[in-house]
């Protein structure tokens, strides 16, 4: 699925989603989008399939990685999120 909207409508209707996404686009090596190569060169982790997860506080700093395997509904991952948002920045 390379539609930026249908990805936006199946991510809507399976998770509610309703915040902004990235254009589909390049990810891993050998041509990663710059965001990407960041992520990539902080974390020393590449994605490996769709919804590989880079979680990232308030002041940029990478918190945590999470598989594709990781659900939106996980509860390490909606706690660590809900913990990040109670910070100030």
């Amino acid at each position: 699925m390379k539609d930026p909207s249908k990805i936006a409508a199946f991510c809507k209707d399976t998770y509610s989603v309703n915040f902004p996404m990235f254009a589909p686009s390049h990810v891993t090596e050998p041509q990663p989008n710059a965001f990407y190569k960041k992520l990539i060169l902080a974390t020393g982790d590449q994605p490996k399939w769709n919804f590989y997860k880079y979680l990232i506080d308030r002041q940029g700093k990478v918190v945590n990685v999470y598989s594709s395997l990781t659900t939106p509904e996980n509860a390490e991952f909606v706690d660590t999120i809900q913990a990040l948002l109670k910070q100030k920045s």
